[in-house]
């Protein structure tokens, strides 16, 4: 399982981000038709869904063969020693955030503005 999109935030940070309702109107609409109950459950479906996808990922990337080979090879092991290995790490926030592009012609990160985050 790939995430939708992966943004990278920081020299060694990956950040994947999934979009589960694509238009801020739609999902307005939603939530403004929603109980607190309802909102409590969605919120829930959410995070649970976030955990699967990262515990996947983790996964798939102990599992890809090609990405083993690549840390093994003479150029990598060179550079970060033997024991190189290929990580991912995940951080799943809650609360309202703003994303957008930084950087220059040459190179666009995203970056994420919260006061939850």
């Amino acid at each position: 399982m790939h995430p939708e999109g992966s943004n990278k935030v920081a020299s060694d940070k990956i950040l994947p981000s999934n979009e589960l309702v694509k238009e801020d109107s739609d999902l307005t609409a939603l939530f403004q038709t929603m109980t607190q109950a309802e909102m409590a459950e969605y919120r829930e479906l959410v995070a649970d869904k976030a955990l699967i996808c990262a515990v996947k990922t983790i996964q798939e990337i102990n599992r890809a063969q090609d990405l083993q080979a690549y840390s093994r090879h003479s150029k990598i092991s060179h550079k970060f020693g033997e024991k190189y290995c290929i990580k991912m790490s995940f951080s799943l926030h809650t609360g309202k955030a703003c994303e957008g592009p930084i950087g220059s012609e040459f190179k666009v990160d995203a970056i994420y503005i919260s006061k939850e985050i």
